[in-house]
């Protein structure tokens, strides 16, 4: 048996899960770089000041835009793992709960300005 150090029910270590999760590379992917979603997570960790007409600069329009894109691309994938896992545990008549959610955009903010972007 293998420990799993969550508290989880052990399984046999030759125990081989399938949970018929689809191939990563036929998931969404962002339509940015690395280095765009990295200068975006910069921009909207820092403080966002609207002009007095309340019109939002391009620059932040831009970074939430990009944030936005790359949040998205990760919908896809968890959602398909998620109900992959509830769909394996249904069939296996396991009793367990599962939970899964996209983190709110007030959330990323609060984090970036917590950990260093990189």
């Amino acid at each position: 048996m293998v420990e799993s150090g969550l508290g989880i029910a052990s399984l046999p270590e030759d125990y081989n899960i399938d949970l018929g999760i689809e191939d990563v590379s036929d998931f969404p992917h962002s339509n940015y770089t690395d280095d765009e979603v990295a200068i975006a997570g910069k921009v909207i960790a820092g403080g966002i000041a609207l002009s007095g007409s309340g019109d939002v600069p391009p620059e932040i329009r831009r970074a939430f835009l990009i944030a936005n894109d790359w949040r998205d691309a990760h919908a896809y994938p968890m959602r398909s793992i998620h109900a992959s896992i509830r769909y394996y545990v249904r069939s296996n008549g396991l009793d367990a709960i599962s939970a899964a959610r996209l983190k709110r955009m007030q959330a990323i903010r609060r984090k970036l300005r917590r950990i260093p972007v990189k």
